[in-house]
């Protein structure tokens, strides 16, 4: 910028005669509504990034459903497979191909059980349950 324009700049922004505050009123505002904006420019973005992880990821253990799992799903499902029924196994394909790629999905065939498979509800508290669930699906994502 030149100089003779910087200098009608600054003189607008402060002037050298205090009779007229308006410009420098107005910096003031400017400055405050400058810092307003990056202030929510800056929640909305940590609010945006907080819904950009799953809320599975946020609320679920994956290494406690890891744990639960071997526990009380592994001898049925060890590796993802199906010792009762070889068709309906936790690998990815299945769980899409029987509408159980979800979370809620598979929560709910834990809780209630189906045909061989037991109702969990119960014997696993319902965050226990929630981390199983991830478990599966990270695993089914990862192929077992």
């Amino acid at each position: 910028m030149d100089s003779a324009v910087l200098n009608l700049v600054f003189q607008g922004c402060f002037p050298t005669q205090h009779t007229c505050k308006q410009p420098i009123e107005r910096f003031i505002v400017l400055r405050g509504e400058t810092v307003k904006r990056v202030i929510i420019s800056l929640l909305i973005t940590v609010c945006l990034g907080l819904f950009a992880v799953t809320p599975s990821a946020l609320a679920a253990d994956i290494a406690n459903g890891a744990k639960v799992f071997g526990a009380n799903c592994a001898a049925c499902h060890m590796g993802g497979g199906n010792v009762v029924n070889s068709a309906k196994t936790l690998r990815k394909s299945d769980l899409e191909q029987y509408n159980m790629a979800s979370l809620e999905a598979i929560q709910v065939q834990i809780q209630r059980g189906k045909a061989a498979m037991p109702s969990f509800l119960g014997r696993l508290t319902p965050e226990q349950i929630e981390d199983v669930a991830t478990y599966v699906l990270d695993q089914a994502e990862k192929g077992w």
